[in-house]
């Protein structure tokens, strides 16, 4: 099972770790922590330990699961900046077609290339 330790990044002017990453969220979205963990499936102590960091290392499981669940990109979650917006975009994308089936992913595919092709040839 992978693991992620603390990770930092700059989050409305001060550093920030994951874990306080998963309190604002939790907070922002109204989620109380009772809820949270019945959705993620731990025990509330168990999420007060991982948003306080007395639980460094997060199961990459788990973070799946909160980044799903807080309807948040894994990326953002762990802190990583985006760059433009075609990084918002493709983020987005990629959120949304992780549970398609191998069939709707290449209808996906064959329609992105076909809207390619209508671009070039403006």
């Amino acid at each position: 099972m992978s693991v992620f330790g603390l990770k930092h990044s700059v989050y409305g002017g001060k550093i920030v770790t994951i874990h306080e990453r998963i309190k604002h969220r939790r907070e922002e979205l109204g989620i109380s922590a009772t809820e949270a963990a019945r959705m993620i499936g731990i025990s509330r102590a168990t999420l007060y330990r991982y948003e306080k960091a007395d639980i460094s290392k997060i199961p990459s499981e788990l973070l799946d699961k909160i980044s799903e669940i807080y309807n948040i990109s894994l990326n953002e979650l762990m802190g990583h900046a985006y760059k433009s917006d075609d990084d918002v975009f493709m983020n987005a994308m990629l959120n949304e077609v992780r549970y398609l089936s191998k069939d709707a992913k290449n209808q996906l595919l064959a329609m992105a290339r076909f809207l390619n092709g209508k671009e070039k040839k403006k």
